[in-house]
């Protein structure tokens, strides 16, 4: 199942693209991940794995555990990964074109459902979506600085030491 979200967001493709690939701010406009760790790091990004924890998952108010890699990455234009856990395995990608107005995103989740858990998968994944976007353009227009990570932070998914320390990015 697939679900295509484009949206366009008023800053430079490069600033837009850092909102993406720092899980730092990533988790700023992405709300249900409650901590994140990059377990592998891999100096050309490609292939750096990582580990997510989604709260408000798994029943009752609790959380998932999903591993990630990273499948593809051209910096300030296009970064794909794999997520993997107890739900069904995601590929993302986001992919970013300069455009008059600023930047065009392009999300593309692709997921693995059956057939008949698909339709109410596909609203639900939409919506969250579709907020999630609605999220990151306030915060990437809002932004009057660049926040290109650190190249020399850990978090970050450019080149740095590898890190396998818990970041809790929410109380």
């Amino acid at each position: 199942m697939r679900v295509v979200r484009t949206t366009t967001i008023h800053r430079r493709p490069q600033d837009v693209f850092t909102w993406i690939e720092d899980p730092r701010l990533a988790t700023r406009w992405q709300p249900e991940v409650a901590e994140y760790e990059i377990t592998e790091q891999r100096p050309e990004v490609l292939g750096t794995e990582f580990r997510e924890v989604l709260r408000g998952r798994g029943g009752r108010g609790g959380s998932v555990e999903l591993r990630g890699r990273v499948t593809a990455y051209t910096p300030d234009h296009r970064m794909d990964f794999d997520l993997d856990g107890p739900r069904p395995h995601v590929h993302t990608s986001f992919t970013l074109t300069p455009v008059p107005e600023g930047t065009e995103l392009r999300v593309e989740l692709d997921l693995t459902v059956s057939a008949w858990l698909a339709p109410a998968v596909r609203g639900r994944v939409s919506r969250r979506l579709e907020a999630e976007l609605r999220l990151l353009r306030t915060l990437c227009e809002q932004d009057g600085e660049d926040q290109r990570a650190n190249p020399h932070q850990p978090d970050s998914f450019r080149t740095g030491p590898p890190t396998s320390s818990r970041k809790q990015v929410r109380g």
